[in-house]
């Protein structure tokens, strides 16, 4: 009984070792986030994605979302690339599974003194998705497929944004050629 005692106040302290540090500058209170520019042809992406980062700085609570005249910085995204590509088939030639892949440049600038704080280039989002199902998956739909990747990466603008990281993506990412 002793043990387990023991054992569970490790994990409680071990548990509060880990805290989330800002590597904001500490006026940076309220952030504006316009609408990601799309330089792909997926259209609606960009307000999928803008509408997704709001959210997410909503639900993280550390910096108020708000207009630009009252912001203390501004987020800039753009949506430079958007792939669907086929990745298994079945034994008629009907595609069985894609791979959809979405990269994105993001900006953070300091409105107080006009400085980009930084920009990640190719933060990557990506996810894999059956139409048909099979193979013991579900149907999904692209929409349902692009909701996923929207949706992490809009936690990965937030971290990246507040924390730091996830930082240095767009060095490792090698971008797919159409045959």
């Amino acid at each position: 009984m002793i043990r387990k005692a023991v054992f569970v106040q490790v994990l409680l302290l071990v548990g509060c070792a880990y805290t989330s540090t800002s590597i904001l500058p500490p006026h940076i209170k309220r952030i504006a986030v316009p609408v990601f520019s799309n330089a792909t042809f997926k259209a609606g992406l960009e307000t999928m994605l803008t509408d997704a980062v709001i959210r997410e700085f909503l639900t993280d609570g550390r910096l108020e979302v708000s207009s630009e005249d009252r912001a203390d910085a501004i987020l800039y995204g753009r949506i430079s690339y958007y792939f669907l590509d086929p990745t298994r088939y079945d034994s008629m030639g009907r595609v069985e599974e894609y791979r959809i892949w979405v990269l994105v440049t993001i900006s953070l600038k300091d409105l107080k003194d006009g400085k980009v704080l930084w920009t990640e280039e190719n933060m990557e989002g990506q996810t894999t998705f059956s139409p048909l199902g099979g193979s013991g998956l579900s149907p999904e739909s692209e929409e349902q497929a692009i909701s996923r990747v929207v949706r992490k990466l809009a936690k990965d603008i937030v971290l990246r944004t507040i924390e730091g990281w996830p930082r240095g993506l767009g060095s490792r990412i090698a971008i797919p050629q159409r045959p």
